[in-house]
């Protein structure tokens, strides 16, 4: 399931239309409008990660323990200041399934940023 999820967020995140288009950008939220002019984004209240449609949530993944968006300037190190200045999305979340647990990482670069 967390694979899953997280296959997608990268694949959703790098549809955000533009940097002004990035409407809430915090460590546990995204919300961004897409290509095609839909409201998109995803957001974390342990243990649950959710997608928003633009009007509400659906539920992405469950037993996320930890989750992290972080967000970074072109050069790839410096953290982002502003929506305006956010080049690439770094996304850390952990999975608990029992006693199994599986952490992951991926850094998105959005296509038309």
């Amino acid at each position: 399931q967390a694979k899953l999820a997280m296959e997608r967020m990268e694949r959703e995140i790098r549809l955000i239309r533009s940097q002004a288009d990035i409407a809430t950008w915090t460590s546990t939220n995204v919300q961004y409008t897409d290509i095609n002019g839909a409201g998109a984004g995803f957001n974390w209240a342990n243990p649950t990660l959710n997608r928003w449609n633009g009007a509400g949530n659906d539920v992405l993944a469950t037993g996320i323990t930890a989750f992290t968006l972080s967000y970074f300037q072109q050069d790839g190190s410096t953290p982002a200041t502003a929506a305006s200045n956010i080049w690439f999305v770094d996304i850390t979340m952990t999975s608990q399934q029992g006693s199994e647990s599986l952490v992951m990482h991926s850094r998105v670069y959005p296509r038309n940023f």
